[in-house]
Parts: C-alpha cells; structure tokens; sequence
C-alpha cells in the first residue's frame, strides 16, 4: 500500500487550514499558534512508483500550489518543521470507517482508469492535521478538539500521534 500526502505548498495560503484553526481557537479548549492540514490517499494495488508518482502529479496534486509526499507502507515527516519552541506538537489523521461511501476515493479509483493505470486499486482518502502549540496542551483535549472540530466520529475514525 502507497500513502500519499498532498499538502499546501509553504509560500500558498491554505484558507481551509485557517478556517479550522480560528475555530479550535474560538472553542477556548487551548490555543493553538499553527495549523497545517493536507489530504492523504491511501492506494492499494499492485502498483510501481512511476505509477504512482503519475497518479500524484496528474491526478491529485494542484502542481503549482500543491505538493505530495509519498512511501509505501508508511508516510515520511514532512517539511512542516518542528520548532523548538513549541512545546505541543500533534499529527492528527482522519480517515473514513469502514462501509462510509467515499465519492472522492471513488472518483480517485475511476479516474486512474483515465490516466491509462489498468491495475486492480483500492483507494481511501483522507486527512491529516499538523497541530503546533507554544503552551502544554493534554492529548485529551487534542481528542475534544478532533471530535467538535475536525472529524465526525460517526462516519470516521482518527489517529493522534504527539511529536516530543
């Protein structure tokens, strides 16, 4: 299986990554200083990296604006950088349960048809959230914050990795 990550270029506002984080910040749950957000595929078939680089620059990635990382089995650290400074650091991904319809992953699996890709594939997608905080902020408020803010724990499921 290949995860892809498809983020927001450093120097491209990303206005959805704003809007989430004026939200957390208006619950009054914790203050958070930076908020990255991207996208995450996760494509299962047997495919070769020169395919999937092809499914990531033609298919997923606005290339002027957008970025992706890419690693079978596993996603590297990207270049959202850890500052010494910040005492809470969360990665956050989100992806859709089991039987939850996926329009998108759907769409993704029918468009790599178009791209000429004729392997069998599977693909879910779904979100990952980059939360930087200067203040000590508990994971338990991390799992208030996803559940009111960030995901719909009716339809999905979510992982909280802490960054030390």
């Amino acid at each position: 299986m290949f995860k892809i990550e498809v983020y927001t270029k450093i120097n491209f506002r990303n206005s959805y990554a704003e809007h989430i984080l004026f939200d957390i910040n208006t619950t009054g749950l914790a203050l958070i200083d930076k908020l990255y957000s991207s996208y995450l595929y996760a494509i299962d078939g047997n495919l070769t990296i020169r395919q999937i680089n092809i499914i990531a620059t033609e298919l997923l990635i606005d290339k002027i604006t957008e970025g992706y990382y890419c690693k079978n089995n596993n996603l590297t650290e990207n270049e959202f950088s850890f500052n010494k400074t910040d005492h809470s650091i969360f990665c956050i991904e989100i992806w859709y349960k089991n039987g939850v319809t996926d329009t998108v992953a759907e769409t993704v699996t029918k468009a790599v048809k178009d791209l000429g890709i004729m392997n069998k594939i599977s693909v879910k997608r779904g979100y990952k959230y980059y939360l930087y905080s200067h203040r000590q902020i508990l994971q338990e408020t991390v799992k208030i914050i996803v559940s009111t803010c960030l995901c719909n724990v009716l339809i999905q499921d979510y992982i909280i990795k802490q960054h030390k």
